[in-house]
């Protein structure tokens, strides 16, 4: 998915269904309309564990692999996360310091390693 600003919801039936829970929730929380929230990316990501990449401090999590998305969001200049994996909701990670996910590249996407010279 492009990672260009867009107010249209995702083709994808799933990511559609996520993205509306976010941007309802994100309105909610924000108190505006959900017309001023962008959908700047809805992706297809692999958790390394069952935090879902927004681990709480104190908390133990299972070490599996969890399949999940990725939702992000724009209100103005600002950006916001939603995190979901098995049957959990999308929800707001708060963390400034963001984990990034493994990708699920699709089947004809490369995506060079990290830290590789390949543009």
């Amino acid at each position: 998915m492009s990672t260009e600003p867009s107010n249209s919801l995702p083709p994808d039936d799933v990511k559609r269904s996520l993205a509306q829970v976010a941007i309802q929730d994100l309105a909610k929380r924000l108190d505006i309309p959900v017309e001023q929230i962008e959908i700047l990316e809805v992706r297809e990501v692999v958790w390394s564990d069952a935090s879902l990449g927004c681990p709480q401090p104190g908390k133990v999590y299972a070490q599996v692999l969890q399949e999940g998305f990725l939702i992000r969001l724009g209100v103005d200049e600002q950006m916001y996360f939603y995190h979901s994996g098995g049957s959990q909701d999308p929800f707001l990670c708060e963390e400034t310091s963001q984990i990034i996910p493994q990708v699920t590249p699709k089947e004809d996407e490369f995506i060079p390693p990290p830290d590789s010279e390949i543009d």
